[in-house]
């Protein structure tokens, strides 16, 4: 696994994605040696792209909380679509983590997460490009 994540590494990280003002960041728990580490996610709103990643030991990142599940503020009634969206990509990602029972290195956890953001973003079907296929051709 290690090898084919360091060919693909360098062109998932480098692609031109063209991303739009909507971004998103989350992020969620893995287990890595046995004790819990964090996977985090830049999206692409629109084009629900994986923009960026990485696994942590701490959850220091600066986001804009969007807490519970109902807009009882004007932040979680701003961002709460944002929110959905990046929640759907960890359960995604989630799902398919959840059969490894954990890391016993941090290098495949890393080479893991880069094969699942390359299936992610560029082999798994895209509701986003079947639209625009249908509006090049209407």
């Amino acid at each position: 696994m290690h090898p084919v994540s360091n060919i693909i590494k360098p062109f998932i990280d480098n692609y031109d994605y063209m991303p739009s003002n909507s971004l998103a960041a989350d992020e969620t728990y893995i287990i890595v040696k046995g004790r819990k580490g964090y996977v985090w996610f830049i999206m692409d709103a629109v084009s629900r792209s994986i923009l960026d990643y990485t696994i942590s030991d701490t959850r220091t990142f600066e986001v804009t909380p969007v807490i519970g599940l109902s807009n009882d503020d004007e932040v979680s009634e701003r961002y709460r679509p944002f929110k959905q969206k990046i929640e759907r990509l960890n359960r995604t990602y989630k799902a398919t983590y959840r059969v490894t029972n954990g890391y016993d290195m941090g290098d495949g956890a890393l080479s893991s997460l880069v094969l699942w953001v390359a299936y992610y973003n560029f082999l798994r079907p895209q509701e986003i490009l079947k639209l625009q296929e249908e509006q090049s051709v209407s």
